[in-house]
């Protein structure tokens, strides 16, 4: 998806190509003023709506990859958590940190029981691998279909 994206924000080399296109067509200095006004208005929809629109969808598409990556990738050991980061000390009462991540392993555990802690964690990873993943995948699909009208406003 991103390198169609990439493509269509090319709006240059489509608005020379048009251009020339309509050079061609008529001799030179005898394209009618409508004509200049239709070039003037294709050029101001694409400065103020199509290039703006073409950035957040690439930026939008580029984001989304990073998410499937880190939800396919995704590991609880690679996980981060506040007290960890701070040596397990408030920063601004510098009172010691439970763990938050022992809490967190112990709910897991408590949540798949069916063996050892570290089966209890590996089982979580991969339930955010698969199923977790899926219903991203399925929700973003479902919020980010286009009727067809904008697909072709937007090209």
């Amino acid at each position: 998806m991103v390198p169609a994206l990439v493509h269509a924000m090319d709006w240059k080399v489509q608005a020379r190509a048009r251009f020339s296109y309509i050079l061609q067509q008529y001799p030179q200095n005898r394209l009618s003023s409508g004509m200049w006004m239709l070039l003037v208005v294709e050029l101001i929809v694409k400065v103020i709506v199509q290039i703006p629109v073409m950035a957040f969808l690439r930026r939008y598409a580029c984001q989304r990859a990073e998410l499937g990556h880190q939800l396919a990738s995704f590991s609880v050991h690679h996980s981060r958590c506040f007290c960890c980061d701070n040596g397990h000390v408030d920063t601004f009462s510098g009172r010691r940190l439970e763990c938050g991540r022992e809490l967190v392993y112990q709910s897991l555990g408590q949540w798949f029981e069916n063996g050892s802690r570290s089966d209890s964690l590996r089982n979580f990873d991969n339930l955010v691998r698969t199923h977790l993943f899926e219903q991203v995948r399925v929700s973003f699909e479902q919020a980010t279909r286009l009727h067809y009208f904008w697909h072709s406003f937007l090209a």
